[in-house]
């Protein structure tokens, strides 16, 4: 009888470890899960800037030659 208390007090004691040890994993399999989603935004964030950044040199680059044809042909007419 006590070998069976000694076995039942075991297998509690492993199946509450067990239990810790899946919830230690969940959480930290959820903080992993915010970190890369912070990480995700955090790129697009920097992607996306330096893409609109681009996008307004290529603009200005484009309205200079613009003008830059546009007085060369003032002058030559």
């Amino acid at each position: 009888q006590a070998l069976l208390t000694e076995f039942e007090q075991k297998r509690k004691a492993a199946e509450q470890e067990a239990a810790a040890i899946v919830t230690a994993a969940r959480e930290e399999a959820e903080r992993l899960s915010v970190d890369a989603q912070a990480r995700v935004a955090d790129f697009v964030t920097r992607r996306t800037a330096a893409a609109e950044t681009k996008i307004a040199q290529a603009e200005a680059q484009a309205m200079a030659e613009v003008r830059a044809a546009a007085a060369d042909a003032a002058v030559r007419a």
